[in-house]
C-alpha cells in the first residue's frame, strides 16, 4: 500500500485563504439590505417618531 504524499503547506494556506474569503463573501452577501427581501413585516412596528430638536 502506497503512503499517501502530504499537501504542501503553502497549498494548504492557500485553500483556507480561499475558504475564508467564501464564507466572508456568504455572510457579507445575506447581510446586504438590497438582498434582503422586500415586503411587509410580520410584526406592527410603531411608526417612527420625529427627532425633537
Amino acid at each position: 500500500m502506497k503512503a499517501r504524499r502530504p499537501m504542501p503547506r503553502d497549498q494548504v494556506a492557500f485553500m483556507i485563504v480561499l475558504i475564508l474569503l467564501s464564507v466572508l463573501t456568504i455572510v457579507l452577501w445575506f447581510m446586504d439590505p438590497s438582498h434582503q427581501p422586500s415586503g411587509h413585516s410580520r410584526i406592527a412596528w410603531p411608526p417612527a417618531q420625529p427627532v425633537k430638536p
